[in-house]
């Protein structure tokens, strides 16, 4: 079973060109290019790293290393946010996290909005496989 590898590249966003976020990068290319390759289009959504608070970026790190359940009624994880204010209401990516040991899985990645189950457009973009020690190295926030 091949492992993606995850690291952090730094994006200002498109909306506000002072924010400075961390972005992630699967195998050398940026997550949100990946997305638009596959979704045919843009999204402006951008990862919480470098401009969220703490204790949000601690429990979200969280959930996505399958540590703690995910906090959204779908059941699902956000991977990317809005770059102005952060609000799930304003659309975001997301993706089911799931852990069989030292191994964790990212899939069914998709754009969806908080309060809208009706608007959820999954991506045909297969799995991310980490290591547990690969994503505690990236988020050793």
């Amino acid at each position: 079973m091949r492992l993606n590898t995850l690291a952090i590249g730094y994006e200002t966003a498109r909306r506000r060109p002072l924010l400075v976020s961390g972005e992630f990068v699967i195998g050398g290319t940026p997550l949100p290019k990946m997305i638009e390759r596959c979704a045919g289009r843009k999204f402006d959504q951008v990862s919480p790293i470098g401009w969220m608070p703490r204790d949000f970026l601690n429990s979200w790190a969280k959930r996505l290393r399958g540590i703690e359940p995910p906090s959204l009624p779908s059941g699902r994880n956000e991977l990317l946010i809005c770059p102005e204010c952060g609000n799930l209401g304003c659309g975001f990516i997301s993706c089911e996290v799931s852990r069989k040991g030292d191994l964790i899985i990212w899939s069914e990645l998709g754009y969806e909005s908080f309060g809208d189950s009706d608007n959820f457009t999954r991506f045909e973009m297969g799995n991310f496989r980490f290591s547990l020690e690969n994503l505690d190295r990236i988020f050793a926030l």
